[in-house]
């Protein structure tokens, strides 16, 4: 398009039959409706662009001076938009995006040329940061074997805890975690956001053929006003009420001994 502008074509408009428009090639655009007689925009004696168009019009595509394509979307079935600023516009772009550029580059020490590979070295450390508080999280929340605060509930170890924000796959990992140290018991997890309550159930396969957590998690769920189940080694509820997480979890001895008669 800015080999066209620089080209300075010249643009010429005038008035033709719609048929006859449309048998010299002229481009209508999807949607519009014309009438019998269109105004029919020529840039470069109809090589370059021959369209229908009843608006304004530069005399040579030179008048345009510069345009920069700032964004392009699907409007229709097969059908693109590109969305574009010109002339003072395109100038006014391009200086703020280079002063933003310098400017960041100016923030990290770098040469504006060096800020995708400065960015992308970033995020693996970032990553791998991320990565070592994950282990150190779960490290903190599982313990050792001794620090375990099991309970027996009917000859079946039962250890209940609450949990430290984190994302569901990491409680679901804490929850293997601790059933390994177990070896054979029930794990009963909580866990409390702003929002919402979690209850994690898991049980050793043993167990399971007593106690399914599935049915355990059911009976728990109502108290932070929440519904969840799962297989009988794992399953898992959400709740509305995170301020009663304390109160559902203390529940659990209770309900394991019920569910063992």
């Amino acid at each position: 398009v800015n080999q066209d502008i620089r080209a300075n074509y010249e643009v010429e408009a005038g008035i033709m039959k719609l048929d006859e428009a449309r048998e010299a090639g002229a481009m209508a655009l999807f949607g519009e409706k014309y009438g019998e007689e269109v105004r029919v925009i020529s840039v470069g004696g109809g090589t370059i662009s021959r369209e229908l168009c009843g608006g304004c019009h530069v005399r040579r595509t030179g008048d345009i001076g510069l345009l920069k394509i700032v964004n392009e979307r699907g409007v229709a079935a097969g059908v693109r938009r590109i969305e574009a600023v010109t002339g003072r516009g395109a100038i006014e772009l391009f200086q703020r995006d280079h002063c933003l550029l310098r400017a960041l580059a100016g923030r990290v020490n770098a040469a504006p040329e060096q800020l995708p590979e400065y960015l992308e070295s970033q995020e693996k450390h970032v990553r791998e940061l991320e990565q070592q508080v994950r282990s150190l999280r779960l490290k903190l929340a599982s313990g050792g074997r001794d620090e375990l605060e099991v309970q027996e509930i009917g000859g079946i170890p039962l250890l209940v805890r609450e949990a430290p924000e984190m994302s569901p796959a990491e409680l679901r990992t804490l929850a293997d975690t601790l059933r390994g140290k177990l070896q054979s018991g029930i794990v009963v997890l909580g866990m409390a956001t702003e929002e919402a309550a979690t209850i994690l159930v898991a049980c050793t396969d043993d167990v399971a053929k007593r106690v399914s957590a599935g049915e355990v998690v059911r009976r728990l769920a109502p108290a932070v006003d929440g519904r969840g189940g799962g297989r009988p080694t794992l399953a898992q509820a959400g709740g509305k009420a995170p301020e009663r997480l304390s109160e559902a979890l203390a529940l659990a001895p209770s309900v394991v001994e019920e569910l063992l008669g």
